[in-house]
């Protein structure tokens, strides 16, 4: 696989462009050339330095009872595109995304991604394009009641999250 590829200032944002790897979940980023060929870490074949890319599959995720125990949405990078999150609490809950192979540990781990969801509500987002954030060591949620990174209180009504990554 080849490719030309524009450069452009895009300030503090950093753009990483993920492939999966042919017969594995791994995902690996995606690099330029000095001859503008994309290339990647991955094995496989595939020509121009392509390293076996194949296309990536979206997965869903799905949890009806989110709650301050540590669920693991993939043990290995990921890319999270859309979130939908149902709070039928009567109180705000936050859900905590953890860039984490193995389950987040609540009084020492720090979220790389915390949600504010009201009371008895809903709230969603999707990204078709680029991911909404990348996970480079894997994916791991929990849902509490607190703001602060070492609340370990669940909720007491049912939190409800469906996720598609990759």
């Amino acid at each position: 696989m080849t490719a030309k590829l524009d450069s452009h200032n895009l300030g503090a944002i950093q753009v990483v462009i993920m492939a999966q790897v042919t017969g594995t979940d791994d995902l690996v980023p995606i690099q330029v050339n000095e001859a503008g060929q994309l290339i990647t870490s991955g094995t496989g074949g595939g020509s121009g330095g392509g390293g076996g890319i194949t296309p990536i599959t979206r997965l869903e995720y799905r949890n009806t009872m989110l709650g301050s125990a540590s669920q693991s949405v993939k043990n290995s990078a990921t890319a999270l595109y859309a979130y939908n999150i149902i709070n039928l609490d009567d109180t705000p809950v936050f859900v905590k995304f953890y860039n984490k192979s193995s389950a987040a540990v609540v009084a020492s781990d720090v979220p790389i991604m915390t949600l504010a969801i009201p009371a008895l509500s809903t709230t969603n987002e999707s990204f078709t394009g680029t991911a909404l954030r990348i996970f480079s060591s894997g994916m791991q949620v929990l849902c509490v009641t607190g703001i602060s990174d070492t609340d370990e209180t669940s909720p007491s009504a049912q939190v409800v999250l469906e996720a598609t990554y990759v």
